[in-house]
């Protein structure tokens, strides 16, 4: 039996949930008691996420107001759904970064007061004995309205604001402690490198597959003998362009033309947190 700490995606392995838009609406009502009025998929790699829009009804007695944005509805690939460990050692990590004064979603509770619940969800509308379904994680978030970074215009002093925000993420981490990170283990993290070779079945060129076993060569000749000298820590683990919510910064003047400098909102997706 695979380890539930290391996360190694088969080659070839499609592991992102198959979810027909239908279910979003039921699986908000049954799990959280709320009425969905509007549904849109939101980009996502391996996970399905949706900003829902709903009611001002609620049936849930752990939200009393719903939010007017909304919320995000996030269900984990299956790969993830079998490991709950690891979503609990999450939320206990995105609690530790917001009582740092680091923002992130918040997680709502659904009707039963968890923060999570693993739903067997069928890949089709119309549900006959023969319909193929799967197991997924499923939790809600709070939406949080503003730009991704990657639909706002480049300017220095934004990227120094990120930065501030990542060194204080990573100060932040140095009182933060999760057993379960101590084994987990992820195929993105540099300290796995070496793995990435079985997945070469990808790489046609010639050229390129030799560009990147030397590269893997020299990192594990190189770097792995130094390991015990590196300074470890928990890193978010994809602080991409799409996982920084930013939102601009009021009663700037500035030339007709230039880009404006905007803040940090929000950092998302945690998905790929490893001690590394």
């Amino acid at each position: 039996m695979a380890d539930q700490n290391d996360t190694m995606q088969a080659v070839g392995e499609t592991i992102k949930p198959v979810v027909p838009m239908k279910h979003i609406p039921h699986l908000i009502k049954s799990l959280y008691g709320l009425t969905v009025e509007s549904c849109k998929e939101l980009d996502s790699y391996d996970d399905r996420n949706y900003h829902v829009i709903v009611t001002g009804q609620s049936e849930n007695p752990y939200i009393k107001h719903p939010e007017k944005d909304g919320y995000v509805l996030k269900i984990m690939n299956k790969m993830q759904s079998k490991n709950p460990l690891f979503v609990e050692a999450l939320h206990t990590l995105m609690n530790h970064v917001a009582k740092n004064e680091i923002s992130v979603p918040h997680i709502m509770k659904n009707i039963k007061g968890e923060d999570m619940s693993l739903e067997k969800i069928y890949h089709s509308e119309n549900i006959t004995d023969s319909t193929p379904f799967e197991f997924y994680i499923v939790r809600l978030f709070t939406y949080i309205p503003a730009e991704t970074f990657s639909a706002i215009p480049m300017h220095p002093k934004s990227l120094y604001n990120i930065g501030k925000v990542l060194g204080n993420f990573h100060e932040a981490m140095k009182d933060f402690h999760h057993k379960f990170f101590d084994s987990y283990t992820l195929l993105w993290s540099l300290s796995e490198v070496g793995r990435v070779q079985n997945f070469f079945i990808g790489v046609q060129d010639k050229n390129k597959k030799a560009l990147v076993t030397e590269i893997i060569d020299a990192f594990n000749k190189e770097v792995v003998p130094k390991y015990h000298k590196l300074t470890k820590s928990i890193i978010h683990g994809d602080v991409n362009e799409r996982n920084i919510i930013m939102k601009e910064i009021p009663g700037q003047k500035v030339a007709s033309g230039e880009p404006r400098v905007y803040d940090v909102s929000a950092l998302i997706d945690f998905n790929d947190a490893v001690s590394s």
